[in-house]
Parts: C-alpha cells; sequence; structure tokens
C-alpha cells in the first residue's frame, strides 16, 4: 500500500504533515479489483500448489484474498490506525535520542575528525538503539565534540549534563569489516531511510518511548571492557579434563540429534565440534545422535558410548510409491533437512533412548556455550514443553526466532515432543515432498506455508511455536563478532556456515572456535578439530 494513500485514511490524530494526498487510490472499488485478481487464471494455478500461496497475497504479512480482505484492511486503517507492520495506532513515535542517533548516521563522516569517524564506526546504528539511554548520551557528546561543522538544529537532549569521562566499549565495527553495513559513508540501507515504522520525536511527535522491533537478533554481548584487538590475543584456554561419560548420572529424557550429510560435511570437523562442545561447555552427558550418510568407518570409535551413530534407511530415500527422489540445483539442501521430519522414527530405532520425551535437533555448525541444563529448564519452563500430552490432541513443534522476516521460523534448532509432535513433523515431510515435485524450495518455505495455515485457521492440529532467542542462542555476525571474545556467550551459538562465517576472517573464526571448544594447545596444534568457514552443504546428487 502507498504510504500516501495510508496515511489519507489515516484518523486524523495519526496522520503525517509531511505527506501529499494520493491523487488515484479513492477512486477504485477495492474489492471489484480483488474479486477480479481471484478470478484470474493465474491466481486459480496457484491455488493448486501449496508452496506456491503466499504469492497470492498483497504481502508476506497480509491474510489471503477472500473477496473482501483489502477493503476490510482498509476500514482498520481508518479506525485503528493500523500501520503498515499491522499495528493499530498508527507509526510508533522515535524517541528523541534515538532519532538523533538515526540524523548522525544520515550525516556520515561528512565534516567529522578522524577520532570522530573511528567513533561512529564503533557501533552499528540498530545495536546502539538497544543501548541504554546513558551510554547512547555519551556516545552522541562525543560524537558531536569531533563534528566540525554543527548542525543547525540542536536536538535539545540536555546533554551538558551528560558525564562524557565516562567508558562504555562500543566494539570496533567499522575496522576492517566486509560485512554489508561497513564503510567510508554510513548511509542507511532502504528499510532505514524511508522506515515507515517510527515517527522521528524531533519533529513534533511527543516522546512516547519504544523498543527496536528489529527481529535480527545478533550474539549478545555482556562484557564491557574494552576487548583488545584480535591480532594481539593469545590462545591461553583452560582445557578441563572430562571425566569419562560414566561418571556422570545421565539424563534420559532428553537426545540431542544431529543431520550430517554429504561429501563436505563428511570431510569437515563440524560433527566433532559440536559433540565436543556439548561435552565441556554445555557440561551435557546424555544421548546424541548423528544421523550421517558417511561410510560407517567415518564417525566410528570417534565418541564415548553415549553418541549414537545411525544411517539413513533406504526408504527414506524414496518417495512412498518408491521412486527414487530427484533433486534440483534449487532444493539440494531438502536431501538433508527432509530428515529433520523424521527425527522421532529414528530415535525410536534404538532401545536406549526408550525413556527419551524430547528430541532437541540442532544444525552440527552450533557449538554449546554455556550449560545446557539451563537452556533445558529456562525453555520447558517457559514454554510447557513436556514429553506427554494425554489430555491434548494438538501437535506442537518449537523453533528459535530467526534472524531474517522472511521466514517466521528457524529451523536450524528445533524442540520435539515424543508424545505429541508426529503430526507437525508429518505436516512438515509431505510439504517437503511437495516442494521437490516443483523443483524449488526450502524446508524453511515448507514450515512458512505450514504457520501460515495455522494463523489463518485451516490447520487447527498442530502449533509451531516460536520460541524468544534471549540468551538460550547468539547468532555472531561479521560486524560484532570481535566483541564476543572474553564476553559470556549463549548456551548456543550458531555461527551460519551457510551465511555468515564465509564472512568472518578466517583466524579470528578458528580463534574463537578453539575458545569455545577450550582446547589445550596440544590439541589446536593437533588439527583435529580442524578450521573454519567450513561449508556444511550436501553436493551429491
Amino acid at each position: 500500500m502507498s504510504s500516501k494513500w495510508r496515511n489519507d485514511m489515516m484518523p486524523e490524530k495519526f496522520k503525517r504533515k509531511d505527506l501529499p494526498h494520493h491523487p488515484t487510490c479513492a477512486n477504485y472499488d477495492i474489492d471489484q479489483i480483488e474479486q477480479s485478481i481471484m478470478a484470474t487464471k493465474l491466481y486459480n494455478k496457484i491455488l493448486q500448489y501449496p508452496n506456491l500461496l503466499p504469492l497470492n497475497k498483497p504481502s508476506l504479512n497480509d491474510e489471503n484474498l477472500n473477496g473482501t480482505y483489502c477493503s476490510s484492511y482498509n476500514h482498520r486503517v481508518r479506525t485503528e490506525g493500523l500501520s503498515i507492520w499491522g499495528a493499530p495506532g498508527g507509526r510508533p513515535v522515535r524517541s528523541l535520542i534515538d532519532s538523533a542517533i538515526k540524523a548522525e548516521y544520515n550525516e556520515g563522516t561528512d565534516n567529522l575528525r578522524p577520532g570522530g569517524v573511528k567513533y561512529l564506526k564503533s557501533i552499528e546504528m540498530r545495536e546502539l538503539w538497544r543501548r541504554p539511554e546513558l551510554e547512547k548520551k555519551v556516545w552522541m557528546k562525543k560524537l558531536l565534540k569531533e563534528r566540525i561543522v554543527k548542525r543547525a538544529k540542536s536536538y535539545k537532549l540536555n546533554l551538558e549534563e551528560v558525564d562524557d569521562t565516562l567508558e562504555f566499549h562500543f566494539g570496533d565495527h567499522g575496522k576492517n569489516s566486509d560485512d554489508e553495513d561497513s564503510g567510508d559513508q554510513y548511509e542507511l540501507n532502504g528499510d532505514d531511510k524511508d522506515d515507515d515504522r517510527y515517527s522521528d520525536a524531533e519533529n513534533g511527535s511527543e516522546y512516547e518511548g519504544h523498543e527496536d522491533m528489529s527481529n535480527a537478533v545478533e550474539a549478545k554481548v555482556t562484557n564491557t571492557e574494552t576487548v583488545e584487538p584480535l591480532k594481539h590475543k593469545k590462545s591461553n584456554f583452560n582445557n578441563p579434563k572430562l571425566s569419562p561419560v560414566s561418571d556422570h548420572d545421565i539424563d534420559k529424557s532428553r537426545v540431542i540429534f544431529l543431520i550430517s550429510f554429504g561429501e563436505e560435511a563428511a570431510a569437515s570437523t563440524l560433527v566433532e565440534r559440536c559433540v565436543l562442545s556439548l561435552r565441556r561447555r554445555g557440561q551435557y552427558f546424555g544421548y546424541i545422535l548423528v544421523l550421517t550418510d558417511a561410510t560407517p568407518e567415518r564417525y566410528a570409535n570417534v565418541w564415548d558410548d553415549n553418541v549414537i551413530v545411525m544411517h539413513p534407511q533406504k526408504e527414506h530415500l524414496l518417495h512412498e510409491d518408491g521412486s527414487a527422489m530427484h533433486y534440483s540445483k534449487e532444493n539440494m539442501s531438502l536431501k538433508p533437512k527432509r530428515f529433520k521430519t523424521l527425527v522421532l522414527d529414528y530415535v525410536n530405532m534404538d532401545s536406549r533412548l526408550e525413556e527419551v520425551e524430547l528430541v532437541y535437533y540442532l544444525d552440527i555448525d552450533i557449538l554449546a556455550g554455556d550449560s545446557l541444563d539451563k537452556l533445558f529448564q529456562g525453555l520447558e519452563s517457559k514454554y510447557n514443553i513436556v514429553g506427554q500430552r494425554p489430555d491434548e490432541d494438538v501437535s506442537k513443534l518449537y523453533f528459535v526466532t530467526p534472524l531474517s522476516k522472511e521466514w517466521p521460523l528457524q529451523s536450524g534448532t528445533m524442540i520435539a515432543e515424543r508424545g505429541t509432535s508426529q503430526y507437525c513433523l508429518r505436516l512438515w515431510k509431505n510439504e517437503i515432498d511437495m516442494m521437490l515435485k516443483t523443483g524449488r524450495g526450502r524446508d524453511q518455505d515448507a514450515l512458512r506455508n505450514i504457520y501460515q495455515r495455522i494463523e489463518s485457521g485451516n490447520e487447527t492440529k498442530c502449533q509451531l511455536v516460536r520460541m524468544e532467542n534471549e540468551d538460550y542462542i547468539s547468532f555472531p555476525k561479521p560486524r560484532n563478532f570481535a566483541q564476543l571474545f572474553g564476553a559470556k556467550h549463549a548456551n548456543l551459538i550458531h555461527i551460519s556456515n551457510s551465511l555468515f562465517a564465509k564472512k568472518i576472517d578466517e583466524e579470528e573464526q578458528n580463534t574463537y572456535i578453539h575458545e569455545i571448544l577450550q582446547l589445550s594447545e596440544e590439541e589446536v596444534e593437533s588439527g583435529k578439530y580442524g578450521k573454519a568457514v567450513v561449508r556444511a552443504k550436501d553436493t551429491s546428487r
């Protein structure tokens, strides 16, 4: 929807004063247009393919068309002040300090002394927005002192009361970064330049306060001490001597499920790293199930007896009619990821896992950064995750929140309840199998299709629960990677091999991974746990 047309319909108290009227939208019968679209051959052809249904929506944030959806939506804009993000009440108001910070990033490095340039690049704008107000004001006061030409319009922030001798660590975001946000000019991306989420407090609106609405959750850093430049850091890891697994009380109610498919995954040490981190940092000594298509020799005699290595059943590599599955270049990733939908099937195949009630699936590029007991207790308590639900007939699966708004769920971490989740897993499997026929799609696309059917009320027997990431899982990014050394780690750390790992300096990445794994100098020199930037992508056909 045009921002001008939305503004025309807004209740007077929510209207923006800087937008002109839209010249034509009011002249159309939107219901007639919607019904005409629904009558087209293309619209009805798309209805035959469940994985393509989102194409029939105005946007991924909208509901399905029904002949009057658009006029109903317009009515909500007129009566509730519905914003572009689907929230009533017009646009949230950005605070004075956050508006000032945005203005400084828009100004960029022009008229800044060298010290100010470095300070501007020390932290990314959205990360600064998430900091406490005192830190923001200290940052702002120091930056403004470095501006050679002052802004004609003051920010009215009362910065003279701020003690700018206070020191806060803002990282080293701009230095030697190949991330997309770095550069000499800190211009905002398209979403920020024309951001319709907020009205700026400096443009006349009253300050109401807000929290940043972005879903891009980065690795959280709680250590505010100055971080020594990485190239000067030396490895000095404590290597706790692990007692044999047999010396620990084994939690038999949970199993951690890993999938390692393809030549690259087998040639890497990703699985070894993941398991070692679970045992050392995670202090988890229970069962781990590794499903792999590698040769039996690859993982023979690698771990303790509580690591169970399995290989895929032949029938799971075929369609239900016994025909071979064919993968295109666009959906090759579905070959290993389809097995996520079969986790309960494989747990049921080993008698040692009879007491298991919860299955924690993890991508193999995930490392444990802290005790998994905290993860188990925190998530299971907050989301009422239990193995059996005798009085309920609703199937449930649990996922963490993704970085991208393109998908509602992040499938790299999943919790399945042994007693309830099979129905949801079958829905997911069937959706993936439909994608195999079209030759395109990813496992998260399949999840999104199911999620949208649930949201629209067309699917009532399955619930896909999105869990907040909080301190349970972090996703290190290139721009904040150097800040992670010596910081408190999340319970799980997902350095995505398919996205961010290839953008992070290899030496820095290796050093960080060695720290997480708590390797001794001998283990580092042995190369047993490999090097970073190994992409676990299936390349077989």
